[in-house]
């Protein structure tokens, strides 16, 4: 009986660190460049920004997501965009793009009136909003190990990246001083 129990735990134990293990890109990879169209039609290049000295910091949600929603909510990346992205009013060294993961997502569920949906993502949202669809979406999804939600990535000038997951405004920004010691 302690044997059988012991295996369970065991094999529990392997899942879920295999799973946990390849949810995400390890930090200091070098993240790999992707050119992504925001939902006004505006395109943004990755390495054009990280090397223009930016810090980009990637925040990959479900619209359907309620704890993807929560952390919008909380205006930590709305801020940190409002205070230090391209028109910041501290700073200019940040750049934040939001990216639903949702294939069955679109314009509607993005504005909250319509589908599995938890708000509106677009009114009062500083920063571009992506919904990339067909193999645009396959391959970003796959380069960025997505494999969970919500999920925030910062990438460096250097083109490392680290994962931060939801953090405050102030936690998110703090990362800056790590960018500059690499």
């Amino acid at each position: 009986m302690k044997k059988s129990l012991f295996q369970v735990l065991t094999f529990i134990i392997l899942v879920f660190s295999t799973q946990f293990s390849f949810g995400q890109l390890k930090n200091e990879t070098i993240f790999p460049n992707f050119t992504i169209t925001d939902i006004d039609g505006k395109t943004h290049d990755l390495y054009q920004n990280l090397n223009e000295g930016k810090t980009v910091y990637l925040d990959f949600f479900a619209a359907h997501c309620g704890a993807c929603w929560k952390f919008h909510k909380s205006e930590a990346m709305n801020n940190l965009n409002i205070r230090h992205g391209k028109d910041g009013t501290i700073s200019k060294d940040v750049i934040v793009i939001g990216i639903d993961c949702d294939e069955n997502n679109g314009i509607n569920e993005l504005k909250g009136i319509s589908g599995y949906k938890t708000g509106d993502w677009i009114t009062g949202t500083s920063f571009p909003i992506c919904n990339p669809e067909g193999d645009i979406k396959k391959k970003l999804f796959a380069d960025f190990a997505v494999n969970y939600y919500p999920l925030v990535y910062a990438v460096c000038p250097n083109k490392k990246v680290t994962v931060l997951n939801t953090k405050t405004e102030a936690e998110l920004y703090s990362h800056i001083g790590n960018c500059k010691m690499k």
